[in-house]
């Protein structure tokens, strides 16, 4: 059974609101109006994960709890290849990338949390 990753950012947080938290910028995937409202998160300067990965962006659909964000799909640029390829959320890379990603939004007083179903 495959598990279901989510973030969830607090009240004062609303991600539709925030749009550059250091040097990632939050965008509307497609037009607001569509529902789910699908949003990315883009690492401005490459951020290698590791020796031949570097993460490209994180997409993210609006649950029924609005707090509560899916994570559809994880992008990287693979180096050797130049070519960008997704990755399962189960894998440990993904995981530390996520625990990351956590620890630099508080540093800028964005409070998130990650769980998964």
């Amino acid at each position: 059974m495959n598990q279901i990753h989510f973030l969830r950012f607090s009240a004062c947080d609303n991600p539709m609101q925030l749009n550059k938290i250091g040097n990632w910028v939050i965008t509307f995937r497609d037009i607001a109006e569509c529902m789910p409202i699908q949003l990315a998160i883009t690492h401005v300067i490459p951020s290698q994960i590791s020796d031949h990965l570097q993460l490209r962006s994180l997409y993210l659909q609006q649950m029924q709890n609005s707090l509560d964000w899916q994570m559809t799909q994880l992008e990287y640029t693979e180096n050797t290849q130049a070519k960008i390829i997704t990755r399962d959320f189960n894998s440990s890379l993904t995981l530390n990338f996520i625990k990351q990603l956590i620890h630099e939004f508080k540093r800028y007083d964005v409070e998130l949390s990650y769980f998964s179903e």
